[in-house]
């Protein structure tokens, strides 16, 4: 197909106020997504394993019934590592809840195998949150490297690298949340993505319209 021929219309992002983080000194890791395979928790769990001697807590919010498997995977990583206490899966969540959840963190993890492009990222530089997350699929291109610590998917090693970087450095988190925050306020509005769909379907098919 032409490059001509092709738009982009990016999914738009909300805008949201500036998330606050957590208020001690427990680092509050957030984590948005169905626990399906593609999503990769249990390498999560596992790279958190050998971080145990800092301050932190997961939350993990998304739906837990799409695949049991990866549910089960992901709660015997967590009772293998002695993480149950420090690792919450919340399941489905309200709007409003979600939006407390991400005021609230420190830090946003993905530690997706792919991404068709990543929402929750967007969802999460909306509000100038520091971010942990892999190369896969457009994941890599959805957040800008000033924003972010990538690392290859499924590379458990690499993850606890990242981690332990953004949790031993708070001014570190600082930097990544401001490029966050800055990267956010660029990002396309629902209206904005309607409009350029909208713009292709009159030039594809123009209607007359009444006066």
């Amino acid at each position: 197909m032409p490059r001509a021929k092709i738009t982009v219309a990016e999914p738009g992002t909300d805008r949201a106020p500036r998330a606050r983080g957590s208020a001690g000194d427990e680092v509050r890791l957030l984590s948005v997504g169905a626990i399906v395979p593609r999503k990769d928790y249990a390498t999560l769990v596992r790279a958190l394993a050998p971080l145990k001697r800092h301050r932190w807590r997961l939350t993990i919010a998304g739906p837990t019934d799409r695949s049991r498997q990866a549910v089960r995977a992901v709660r015997a990583a967590m009772a293998e590592a002695s993480l149950d206490n420090r690792i919450v899966l919340v399941g489905p969540v309200s709007q409003s809840r979600l939006a407390d959840f991400y005021a609230s963190a420190d830090v946003f993890v993905l530690p997706s195998l792919y991404e068709g492009y990543g929402m929750a990222l967007c969802e999460a530089m909306a509000r100038g949150l520091a971010i942990v997350c892999t190369t896969g699929g457009a994941a890599a291109q959805t957040v800008p490297d000033a924003a972010a610590i990538k690392v290859a998917p499924g590379d458990a090693a690499g993850l606890t690298e990242a981690l332990g970087r953004v949790l031993a450095d708070a001014a570190l988190r600082r930097r990544l949340a401001n490029a966050s925050w800055a990267a956010g306020r660029r990002l396309p509005s629902w209206r904005a993505a309607a409009l350029r769909i909208a713009g292709v379907i009159k030039d594809v098919a123009p209607m007359e319209l009444s006066p």
